[in-house]
Formats: structure tokens, sequence, C-alpha cells
């Protein structure tokens, strides 16, 4: 008796975690498509643009439910980015850091914002010319190693102009890292291409919600 009522306890526990973390997505999703319907020029870019970030979202889930215990590696988040835009006959990124794992809610950010700047990179920066290159590295940092810190720099890349608005890619850019404290986004428009630093407390990064 007492070994059934634990795995009913224990599968209350699931049922509920399952509902909160699937609100939580189809919360994520309304507010990208919102966004996305709202700043899009027409039907057709609009239609591509949500795809592109809804299929972000499932690789993500997917590398969640590989980690076992809901959570991920910052390694793998860029893996799956490269993997994408990558073109493995003439390398454009170089990216390097520690194998840090990440909790679900700021992998599903950290991943949208990858996509975003890896498309914005396509289309206007660094990967937009044969000789461009991106430079991605993250690490702990701080005075106390309390910090994730990630930086992505772009270079070889047209001349950078800084845009009068910013679209529904940069605002989710500059939205940072969802479920982190202290989250940090900066990015710089230098000539030679866009920068992009990005910091958060590393213990709720990596904090499984």
């Amino acid at each position: 008796m007492t070994q059934l009522r634990a795995e009913e306890e224990r599968k209350s526990l699931l049922s509920h975690e399952l509902g909160h973390r699937l609100k939580n997505q189809l919360a994520m999703v309304q507010a990208i498509a919102s966004q996305t319907l709202r700043t899009a020029p027409d039907i057709a870019t609009a239609r591509k643009r949500l795809s592109d970030r809804i299929s972000v979202l499932s690789d993500a889930h997917d590398t969640i439910l590989e980690g076992g215990r809901g959570s991920s590696t910052v390694r793998q988040l860029v893996g799956q980015m490269t993997a994408l835009h990558d073109d493995l006959a003439n390398p454009r990124f170089a990216a390097s850091g520690p194998d840090l794992r990440i909790g679900s809610r700021p992998s599903l950010s950290l991943s949208l914002i990858l996509h975003e700047l890896a498309t914005n990179a396509v289309k206007y920066g660094a990967l937009s010319v044969a000789s461009g290159r991106i430079d991605l590295r993250w690490r702990v940092g701080g005075v106390q190693r309390n910090l994730f810190e990630l930086e992505w720099i772009e270079s070889g890349g047209p001349d950078v102009v800084a845009p009068a608005t910013n679209g529904s890619g940069m605002r989710l850019i500059s939205a940072g890292l969802n479920g982190t404290a202290d989250s940090h986004v900066r990015v710089e428009y230098h000539h030679e291409g866009i920068r992009c630093f990005i910091t958060a407390d590393l213990e709720t990064f990596q904090k499984e919600h």
C-alpha cells in the first residue's frame, strides 16, 4: 500500500508538472505568434518566420527530453543552431565554451535568441557574404564566478547600421533569458558587425523549474 500511494503521488506530481509546462509553452507560442504577425510585412513572411521559430522550440524540447532530467547543455543548443546555419565545406562559426547545463526555461529562450541572431546574420550580417565569420563564446564569469556570460561577435560582413526601430527578432533577443535572475542583453552595432553580449545569474540559469 505504501508503494502504491507513493506511485500515485508521483503520477499526480508528474501530471501537474506536465500541465504547468504545457501552459508555459502555449503562452510562449502565443507571444511569438502575436509578435510575428504584428511586425511581418506580409502573410508569406509571417508564415515563414512563425514556422521557423516554432521549429526552433520543437528542437529545443527534443534536447531537453534527451537530457533525461529536464535539462540540456549550452553546447547542444549551439550545435543545433550551427547545424542549421553553418557550412561544413567553409566553416563560418568559431564556437567555444564549457559544457554547461542549462534549465528548460532558459534553454528555450537561448535557442530562440541564437536562431534570431543567426537569421539576422544570414539576411544582413556576417553570414550574408562569403567572407563573414561569427565568434561565439560562453563561460562562467563574474567576480564570484556566479554568472553565465555569452558573446556573439560578427566580423567580415557588410557595414552595419543601427536600425531606426527594433523588429520582433531584436525585441525577442533583448528580452533576455526566461527563468533567470538578473539577465541582461547588450547589442552593439560595430562597423565590422553586430556584437551581442548576454549575462545571467548562473544558479537560476541552471535551475530546473
